[in-house]
């Protein structure tokens, strides 16, 4: 009888979560804003790890990023902090659709060792101007999980001592981000 009872009680429980997990026939709501975890292109004069958010107007996106790396070795560190903003307008619905998008980072670089911070921000810098194409999805049941792909040119430009470099490098960048819909 033991048994039966046990069976009968987790059938009862399956049962129950698959009527409250059934689908109510509403549809989801457009998002507003976004957060998402970001990874981003590992070459030179970059911060791959960090997280952006977005918010939608219709087809538009606006949005801010913020990324980084830190490596530690003994008692000496080393990071890289690159804020950026981007533009995004999406061909179609956000459930599903392609974008383009344009934005600018600015890298730079510092160290710590022995309790002292230094930005070296004089020295070193680069701004990142890029123009991307990529694809967008809202996924789950509730279309609140934001997944995006992007690919595109990215425009280097370093500062030195003096300035500004008036010539720059193109390379290309790549953007991947995960993260949730609201």
């Amino acid at each position: 009888m033991k048994k039966y009872s046990v069976a009968l009680i987790l059938v009862l429980f399956l049962a129950g979560g698959m009527v409250f997990a059934e689908d109510t026939g509403e549809e989801a709501k457009d998002p507003h804003f976004a957060a998402s975890f970001l990874v981003s292109s590992i070459f030179p004069f970059t911060a791959p790890v960090g997280g952006t958010f977005e918010a939608f107007f219709g087809h538009l996106g606006v949005g801010a990023s913020l990324s980084g790396i830190f490596l530690m070795v003994e008692d000496v560190a080393f990071f890289t902090v690159e804020p950026g903003a981007f533009v995004r307008l999406y061909f179609g619905d956000l459930a599903s659709c392609f974008f383009v998008s344009a934005g600018a980072m600015y890298w730079t670089i510092g160290g710590a060792s022995a309790g002292e911070v230094e930005v070296f921000d004089d020295n070193v810098a680069v701004a990142k101007l890029n123009a991307g194409i990529g694809y967008n999805a809202l996924m789950g049941k509730k279309k609140d999980v934001k997944f995006s792909v992007e690919l595109g040119p990215r425009y280097l430009m370093g500062k030195t001592d003096a300035g500004w470099e008036e010539s720059g490098v193109v390379m290309m960048h790549f953007m991947l981000s995960f993260g949730k819909a609201f």
